[in-house]
């Protein structure tokens, strides 16, 4: 009997992992989603920052 169960239990757990796997993979897909929006938007504005940045530093080595 003990044997079975050590054959079992590992069963169980992968099936238990695999659903909240899917869970979380929904989950993060909805969330990634969203995220991807607002990084998406905040890496534009990083852009603009470092060609500005970029830009000054060109400027003064021209000088």
């Amino acid at each position: 009997d003990n044997e079975k169960k050590e054959e079992i239990m590992p069963l169980i757990k992968t099936q238990y992992n695999n659903v909240n796997k899917k869970k979380n993979d929904e989950t993060m897909i909805t969330t990634s989603f969203t995220n991807t929006i607002g990084i998406s938007l905040i890496y534009l504005d990083i852009t603009k920052h470092l060609n500005q940045i970029v830009g000054t530093a060109a400027k003064c080595e021209m000088v």
